[in-house]
């Protein structure tokens, strides 16, 4: 079997083909603090699953076309890519929804103390679309 960043290959294929697919955000997993490589690979999946959700919901509800950024896997090797397109897709959603964003692109996600409020301020800006849009629980 093959093994992506702790991921079973059949694991990471059947979590690709769910990103985005109508159901509703699962945001309690956007609030657990990733410690190893497969908490930031489930992290991450239910951020861009998440992600994919509220843009589908911009389409269906606001008539604004948002961009698709990559935001899963993580390429740790070149997080500052990762940190960029997260913090596009929240500034995107952000301004279509008129709400306030935080600064999610200057972060050291190897101090903890930055990585937990870091996944926090992410966490809550998700929440408070999905709450905008009434998607998820």
């Amino acid at each position: 079997m093959i093994a992506v960043r702790g991921l079973a290959h059949r694991e990471l294929m059947a979590m690709t083909a769910l990103i985005g697919a109508g159901r509703e955000p699962v945001l309690a997993q956007l609030y657990n603090v990733p410690q190893t490589d497969q908490d930031w690979d489930r992290w991450s999946f239910s951020n861009a699953d998440a992600l994919a959700q509220i843009v589908g919901a911009v389409a269906a509800q606001k008539n604004i076309s948002l961009a698709t950024y990559q935001v899963w896997p993580i390429d740790f090797d070149d997080i500052d890519n990762f940190l960029d397109a997260n913090q596009q897709a929240h500034s995107d959603f952000n301004a279509a929804l008129g709400l306030n964003g935080n600064d999610l692109l200057h972060v050291d996600l190897r101090d903890p103390n930055q990585r937990q409020s870091w996944v926090w301020l992410n966490a809550m800006e998700v929440q408070s679309a999905c709450q905008v849009l009434k998607i998820g629980p």
